[in-house]
């Protein structure tokens, strides 16, 4: 989110997180996140977490998540991000899915989407 806004970013929100198998002692944790969204101040960045085993080499899946994060300036106020260039079909979907759970998110909290009627 930091290298999308070219700047400090404040967490807005985290859903979806996902536990789908234990971190192990001893295991390598592998984190991986892309900015699937970005809206006029505020940035959607999914994150999955993966582990190795070392001896083995074998990797496993074990969290994945949606956080929300907003762009702010010098003064603390949200300011301006860039908007997302999507170059494949993937970061199309991905985009996609990600303006339904900002929807989402939005009617969680009582906020109508920018641009929708009151």
């Amino acid at each position: 989110a930091m290298r999308h806004a070219g700047g400090t970013v404040l967490t807005a929100s985290i859903d979806r997180l996902d536990f789908m198998a234990p971190v192990r002692v001893g295991e390598v944790v592998i984190l991986q996140a892309q900015v699937n969204y970005a809206h006029r101040t505020s940035m959607e960045v999914g994150c999955r977490v993966d582990t190795e085993d070392m001896a083995s080499r074998r990797r496993r899946n074990t969290t994945k998540a949606y956080l929300t994060f907003v762009a702010i300036d010098q003064g603390q106020r949200p300011r301006d991000v860039p908007p997302l260039v999507c170059a494949t079909e993937d970061d199309r979907r991905r985009f996609a899915q990600a303006q339904l759970r900002r929807s989402e998110r939005l009617a969680a909290a009582g906020r109508p989407p920018m641009g929708a009627p009151l």
